[in-house]
């Protein structure tokens, strides 16, 4: 049994990455990450069923 269990464990785990500190695109101190995200009607609305939060303000242009 143990002897397949690490075989299908380990056959789906992804190559770690060595990172040093010569490598190209690393973040140095003093970097900067800008991201933006524009969240859809379908994100607000998988956010309030994993939070439970069935606000109509989330939902309703009036009430908002």
């Amino acid at each position: 049994m143990r002897m397949m269990v690490k075989p299908l464990f380990f056959r789906n785990v992804l190559p770690l990455r060595c990172f040093s500190s010569s490598a190209p695109n690393m973040l140095k101190i003093g970097d900067i990450l800008r991201q933006t995200r524009i969240f859809s009607n379908e994100d607000v609305f998988q956010y309030s069923k994993v939070t439970c939060d069935l606000n109509p303000l989330y939902f309703d242009k009036e009430s908002a």
